[in-house]
């Protein structure tokens, strides 16, 4: 029985990942190797729906994680999130951050994905927790629920924008219908599930290297409106593609563009360009902040900084911004410091050294840091004004580099989630689902909902789930006199529920939270569940309203 593969294939999966401890990424190949020869699958096909799955799965995905981490780096390191969240928690008191953060993923999910969302607001996120010391997922979980709802409930996103057409709904309608449902119901699991007593026992750290580590004074933080509009050029540039799609003739000339522009990986790499050039000298500034002990950065210009310094009497232990981290075996010039975290450290790594400190740069005649840009002592000629506008921006540069390493092994996870979806895609199980629910006589939005749900649970993909059930019931919406509008909203809540370990957005909220499967099972397929279970229950009330 399929249904029962795709059980021994999660249970497997469990075992394999947190009783062995295996990496998630080969523990996800092996069971999509496993579930693909249980359902009949030759092998040669099997090996090639895993190819296209992962293939499938990180095409646009890998640009919007790899930008937006980029642009998540620049924000974190510029201060720019620090501004954000200074003034969300100012504005909304502390007390109400849930607040603030549903709000916020409201205003943003309405036109945006969930994954492109959730990269864009992680960071502030992370800021929020470390400058106030609050539970990670007290903070993260509000803005990843309401981020759900919003891409799996509602038009114009994807997966109900599809079954709109395909029951020939209003989607002005199903947008008017659906609001009422999705906010109330996203409100309600927003702010009870990080007060779930198996939620608030969860104590994930932020993951390494995804946040700066540092605060930065008041007066050197960018101004909000300017970290503000960074932050909303993707959303205003996706919103106005998908007013557009709405509102727009094919034939106008105008739509290629506001649709081009509004993909959201163009949309990022928009703004990350945008946050290099206006936030970038931050960063460069931010960086004469003292590196651990024992760290220089070495690149062509090394020796003769070097000999330069030591003619003007000045440490060897500082030098250039720009280049490649390697250790030294000694910095007689830094002050005693704690240990560093386990890893490889980085250029940006925090100091509890003051930026007048010995080891942050290249000392002046005053003893205030300096980053190799003034006179030395013994007279040389400051660099060229082209090197000077060249060096404002190493720092940014160097943290576009940093911020993709931990993207490598989230997309290596994702992409094999992909490939345990595609199997099950291939393997006939959405055919196996039709079948078993093509003689069930019950209410047509009960049904509609029962089916995506089942699809969602077995195949891990919303949209594919959301479209299957679409087709399976589209006679029913003609024939049984429901609502076409309330239909499709049912067929969306039914999608959203069940997301568990063949859904790749499962391993995004994973991995950002730093949780183990275990926790992600009990934080994340709980609430989408709950919200499915929820938004059924709004389908039905309001049928008794609208027919």
């Amino acid at each position: 029985m399929p249904l029962v593969i795709v059980g021994l294939a999660v249970i497997v999966l469990l075992v394999l990942t947190t009783r062995l401890k295996l990496n998630a990424f080969p523990a996800l190949i092996l069971v999509a190797l496993g579930a693909g020869l249980a359902q009949g699958m030759p092998l040669s096909d099997t090996y090639e729906s895993i190819v296209d799955g992962i293939g499938g799965q990180v095409d646009d995905l890998l640009m919007i994680l790899g930008f937006g981490a980029m642009l998540g780096r620049i924000l974190a390191d510029s201060g720019a999130a620090q501004r954000i969240a200074t003034s969300m928690v100012r504005t909304f008191k502390i007390s109400r951050v849930q607040l603030a953060m549903v709000l916020t993923a409201f205003a943003i999910g309405i036109t945006m994905f969930y994954e492109v969302g959730f990269i864009l607001l992680i960071p502030i996120v992370y800021t929020i927790v470390r400058e106030n010391r609050l539970p990670l997922l007290w903070v993260g979980l509000p803005m990843s629920i309401a981020l759900s709802t919003m891409h799996s409930f509602l038009p114009p996103h994807p997966g109900p924008a599809a079954v709109a057409g395909t029951f020939e709904a209003s989607m002005g309608l199903t947008l008017l219908y659906g609001l009422p449902i999705a906010l109330p119901a996203a409100a309600l699991i927003a702010f009870s599930w990080p007060r779930l007593p198996g939620v608030k026992r969860m104590h994930p750290a932020i993951p390494a290297g995804l946040v700066a580590e540092q605060d930065l004074d008041e007066a050197d933080l960018p101004s909000f409106g300017t970290c503000l509009a960074i932050v909303l050029i993707p959303v205003v540039l996706m919103a106005g593609a998908a007013v557009g799609e709405l509102a727009m003739a094919e034939s106008n000339p105008v739509l290629p563009f506001l649709v081009f522009f509004g993909e959201g990986p163009i949309a990022l790499l928009i703004a990350l360009l945008v946050a290099i050039v206006v936030l970038g000298p931050r960063i460069g500034r931010a960086e004469q902040a003292p590196r651990p002990e024992g760290l220089v950065l070495v690149d062509e210009r090394t020796s003769e900084l070097q000999a330069s310094e030591a003619t003007a009497g000045v440490s060897s232990g500082a030098t250039s911004r720009a280049g490649t981290a390697v250790p030294t075996a000694a910095s007689t010039s830094a002050p005693e410091r704690s240990s560093s975290p386990s890893g490889p450290p980085t250029p940006r790594q925090p100091s509890d050294d003051p930026p007048d400190s010995a080891s942050g740069g290249t000392a002046s005649p005053g003893g205030t840091a300096s980053t190799g840009d003034t006179a030395s002592p013994g007279g040389a000629e400051p660099r060229s004004r082209a090197r000077r506008r060249g060096d404002r921006y190493d720092g940014v540069l160097a943290a576009c580099t940093d911020a993709v390493k931990p993207m490598a092994i989230i997309l290596l996870i994702i992409g094999a989630g992909g490939a345990f979806k595609q199997v099950l895609v291939d393997s006939g199980m959405a055919d196996y689902v039709k079948d078993l629910t093509a003689g069930w006589s019950i209410s047509p939005l009960v049904l509609a909902w029962l089916i995506a749900a089942i699809l969602r649970l077995a195949l891990g993909s919303a949209t594919v789930a959301v479209v299957t059930a679409a087709g399976v019931v589209a006679p029913l919406v003609a024939t049984s006199g429901a609502s076409p509008e309330l239909m499709v909203i049912a067929v969306s809540c039914g999608s959203i529920a069940f997301s568990h370990v063949n859904d790749p957005g499962f391993w995004l909220f994973k991995e950002f939270f730093g949780l183990s499967v275990v926790q992600a099972l009990k934080a994340r397929t709980t609430y989408t569940t709950a919200l499915g279970v929820l938004g059924l229950g709004g389908v039905l009330l309001m049928s008794t309203f609208v027919g």
